[in-house]
């Protein structure tokens, strides 16, 4: 029916709606070429509307970006020509690129930058109407400007790498595989461009790239070159650590066993190159040599580091054992000591033992050196000095201790305030018809420890003043009693307190001399604690014979200065106190009548005196006046001594 409109209806409908979609379709695309963030993007979204471009509505969209697109692609190409031309000299490379990979790498990235986009570019649908644009003919341009630029630095690179490395391949593997430097230490002798060389074929081949076939071949022997130089490096390493941590006194022990090392060493500094083949036989008869001297050096620096550990134990050992404030009888504290010295000089004789018969023993074995050679001896002086310094640091670490418990020297007692001052401390007085007595505590500034008036320290020692009729005495009394065959019947404060110091030397009197030891030529005669103590503090009764024979190190503990000086303060400290117990007691002297004299014979004699006679010739007892003067007498006498 031609008179039917429904199709036309129709037709006219679809063409309405299809403009729509195109409208719609245009806007979208012209949102999407506003948002995107690269001129990939926009060229991908060009592509992706290809079909429908020369649609009216869509190529009008475009025609009004047609501008903006090859600016996007002019600027992105000029961005990429700045880029290249700013740091092609020195380009950025990634972590641990050789340099000339690294170059082509980046390179050829710029290459991609600028590829990519052109190539979608040239590819769209548009082009062909875009071709004759002058726009796009400057793009065109500048393309292959920029390409052929980046291809021929890509070329100069490796042309110029290329050239460097037949010269650089040849010169270091002619060198020596190991060289000594001016301080006597050995380097391995692997040229830094070698190493750069073998990185730079690694990359290069992997990227593609032909490299010359000397430097190929190189290659192929990376992995040994590689083996070869990390046990190259594992020997000199050990080589040096010998040289470098060796003290003075250790070095002529190790001067054999160096020369040893040199002598199979120096063929690498002098003959082997890496283009030999005993390379690895030297290696091994190498790392085997320098193995056995690292593990001598090693157990002769373990062996000291042991004795000195074992040294400083000693010098940080106080000889005086004591619990603070805390005061003992004196036969008591004198077996307490005992105990501890004993204890003590087992612990140091064990020590020693371990020092001579294993530690010493270890590193003389270990070096094969003969005992009485001159730098074995001389090592074994260091060792002496080492135990000297530490037995010397504990004995006067010790007597610093004891002269603190003895503090300063006593000042004289007063009558008005005896208790106070004087070397003992009155603490309680009791009598009955037989006796009296006053126990007192050894004054902190005394020799048996404490201080006067303001006493940091307790009292260490109780001292007793006795009243024995006819006499008053301390106990125990300052001086020994000896009986007959010289049998000591008491030690008296005096021998109390060098019987201490003896002992703290005593503890070392077990320390035998190390050359001794070692099995040097025995000396005649040993040092004793008491005969040295007796050289510091000046006695020449007791000094001994032979002290230049002694077997141990007692004359080099006590004719230390400072030793012999802290004996003398102590000595002088003793003498003090013995002083001042001397005043305290005269402070009861004046009444000697009550305990010296008979009570019934004062009386007689009071009565006789006294007595008054009659005209008669008689006499009869004295006066009341008379009694009530000796009750008086005595009256005072008793407050006094209360």
């Amino acid at each position: 029916d031609t008179q039917e409109k429904k199709f036309d209806q129709d037709f006219y409908e679809f063409r309405k709606t299809i403009k729509d979609l195109e409208g719609r379709l245009g806007s979208v695309l012209g949102q999407g070429f506003d948002s995107s963030g690269s001129i990939e993007s926009v060229l991908s979204l060009l592509n992706s509307f290809s079909s429908l471009l020369e649609r009216d509505a869509l190529r009008a969209e475009v025609d009004r970006k047609e501008a903006l697109l090859t600016n996007y692609l002019r600027d992105d190409l000029r961005m990429v020509n700045q880029e290249f031309f700013a740091r092609k000299d020195d380009p950025p490379l990634h972590a641990n690129m050789p340099p000339v990979a690294g170059s082509i790498i980046w390179s050829q990235g710029l290459i991609d930058r600028i590829e990519k986009p052109v190539a979608m570019f040239t590819q769209l649908s548009i082009f062909q109407r875009l071709a004759d644009r002058e726009d796009t003919k400057e793009i065109l341009h500048l393309h292959a400007t920029l390409l052929r630029t980046l291809q021929e630095y890509q070329a100069g690179r490796q042309d110029a790498w290329t050239t460097e490395i037949d010269s650089t391949t040849q010169a270091t593997l002619k060198n020596t595989i190991l060289r000594r430097e001016s301080d006597n230490t050995l380097e391995v002798n692997f040229d830094p461009a070698l190493v750069a060389l073998l990185r730079e074929v690694k990359y290069l081949v992997s990227l593609g790239i032909k490299v010359p076939e000397s430097a190929l071949q190189l290659s192929k022997k990376s992995e040994m070159l590689r083996t070869q130089r990390g046990n190259l490096e594992i020997v000199v390493h050990k080589y040096n650590q010998v040289l470098g941590t060796v003290t003075d006194f250790e070095r002529p022990l190790i001067q054999s066993h160096v020369a040893e090392m040199d002598s199979v060493l120096e063929k690498g500094v002098l003959h082997l190159n890496w283009k030999s083949h005993a390379i690895n036989d030297f290696i091994q008869g190498s790392m085997s040599i320098v193995r056995d001297k690292v593990n001598i050096v090693h157990t002769i620096q373990s062996n000291l580091r042991e004795i000195e550990r074992i040294g400083a134990r000693w010098a940080n050992s106080i000889l005086f054992s004591r619990k603070d404030k805390r005061t003992y009888n004196p036969d008591d504290f004198r077996e307490k000591h005992i105990q501890n010295i004993e204890a003590r000089k087992q612990e140091v004789n064990e020590n020693f033992a371990e020092i001579s018969q294993k530690l010493l023993s270890s590193s003389a074995n270990a070096l094969g050196l003969g005992r009485a050679s001159p730098s074995w001896r001389s090592y074994l002086d260091h060792v002496s000095s080492l135990l000297v310094s530490s037995m010397r640091a504990s004995v006067m670490a010790s007597l610093q201790y004891l002269s603190r418990q003895l503090g300063p020297a006593p000042s004289a007692p007063s009558t008005s305030s005896s208790s106070s001052s004087a070397t003992t401390d009155d603490s309680s007085s009791s009598s009955d018809s037989n006796n009296s007595n006053s126990g007192s505590n050894a004054n902190n500034s005394s020799s048996t420890g404490g201080g006067s008036g303001k006493a940091d320290v307790a009292p260490l020692l109780e001292i007793r003043l006795e009243l024995n009729p006819p006499d008053v005495s301390f106990h125990p009394d300052f001086l020994s009693h000896v009986g007959e065959g010289g049998v000591m019947l008491s030690q008296g404060i005096q021998d109390s307190v060098n019987s201490w110091v003896e002992g703290f030397i005593d503890v070392f009197t077990g320390v035998r001399r190390i050359v001794e030891a070692e099995g040097a030529v025995p000396a005649t005669t040993a040092t004793t604690a008491a005969s040295a103590v007796a050289v510091a503090s000046g006695d020449d009764d007791n000094k001994p014979q032979h002290q230049h024979n002694a077997k141990n190190y007692v004359n080099e503990i006590t004719s230390y200065p400072p030793i012999a000086s802290m004996i003398h303060t102590i000595n002088a400290q003793v003498a003090a106190t013995q002083a001042s117990m001397s005043q305290y007691k005269l402070l009861f002297s004046k009444y000697s009548s009550l305990y010296k004299n008979d009570p019934a014979t004062t009386f007689e004699e009071f009565l006789r005196v006294h007595s008054q006679s009659s005209k008669d010739g008689s006499s009869s007892d004295p006066s009341l006046a008379h009694f009530d003067e000796q009750i008086q007498k005595y009256r005072t006498i008793q407050e006094q001594i209360a």
